[in-house]
């Protein structure tokens, strides 16, 4: 780019920016400052790709303090190169680094010197372990612990990994209830948001989790409420519902959703004030209460 500028008029357009330059006359001292900037760029472009930003950086947006991350965080990461961090302690921890207008979920590995090496959160697989009633270790993929806030804001958020890396084995009942409530902040970004790629991934973790066990009620509610954001359901979906709200055997709770979703209101309002105070306050934070028209 340097080189097209020292020969002569250079034209960028797109349909973020144009950018007319003519260099012929340009002390060599103002094209070095250029030269600098140029090679800068090339760095935080390649820093940015290391940590997979999917969202432009907006330079016009950057402060001193978010220069100082770049040069200090963001590109020594993208090297290789171990750095330090106040604060951080755990050997493995992960956090949002905000520069600018992007907010990036890193992974920092702490070093043997105490420093930390960060990198891209969505890389590699990253798995916590909790314990089960009878003492089992149940390992569960870190991405269900993101909040629904953190999937809206995240810039290098990777949805297809996280589908990929979470349905990749049969997981244990325990894990099952942790990827149900993934699934409901999903519902409830898409809800704040309209982003398809949010309603996409949760019509597609609701298949699979229905695939795992075809008589579950809170999974079939959980899947045709997605499918319902999407396009109106069809008779078969909403005789299913109808098995479900008539049940003796269903829960409150899942006589309610299947009301909601079948758009009986007046039922779904009698089995809401039935519920207990907290057990409604919980219920209130649904998704599927978006869909209800009290």
């Amino acid at each position: 780019m340097l080189t097209l500028m020292k020969e002569g008029r250079l034209i960028l357009k797109s349909i973020d920016f144009s950018l007319c330059m003519n260099m012929d006359n340009t002390d060599e001292e103002r094209c070095a400052r250029i030269e600098t900037g140029l090679t800068d760029l090339r760095e935080i472009k390649s820093a940015l790709e290391y940590m997979g930003t999917v969202i432009p950086l907006d330079l016009d947006t950057l402060s001193e303090t978010d220069l100082r991350k770049i040069n200090n965080l963001l590109i020594p990461a993208s090297k290789g190169i171990p750095v330090s961090i106040a604060g951080m302690t755990e050997p493995r921890q992960a956090g949002v680094l905000s520069i600018g207008n992007l907010n990036l979920m890193v992974l920092g590995v702490r070093q043997d010197d105490g420093t930390y090496l960060l990198s891209n959160f969505f890389a590699e697989p990253l798995y916590r372990i909790i314990r089960a009633v009878d003492d089992s270790l149940v390992p569960c993929c870190y991405y269900v612990i993101l909040k629904k806030e953190e999937l809206i804001a995240l810039s290098n958020i990777d949805l297809s990994i996280m589908l990929e890396r979470i349905t990749a084995d049969k997981p244990h009942p325990l894990y099952v209830n942790e990827i149900n409530l993934l699934l409901l902040k999903l519902l409830g970004a898409y809800d704040d948001t309209k982003r398809d790629d949010f309603l996409s991934t949760a019509i597609m973790l609701s298949e699979w989790l229905c695939n795992l066990d075809r008589d579950d009620a809170i999974g079939k509610i959980n899947y045709l409420q997605a499918v319902k954001r999407k396009r109106p359901l069809e008779e078969c979906e909403k005789k299913s519902l109808l098995q479900i709200a008539y049940n003796p055997n269903s829960s409150n709770t899942c006589k309610m959703g299947a009301n909601i979703l079948l758009e009986d209101f007046p039922a779904a309002k009698l089995q809401y004030q039935a519920m207990e105070q907290e057990e409604r306050s919980q219920y209130d934070d649904y998704p599927i209460m978006t869909l209800w028209r009290r």
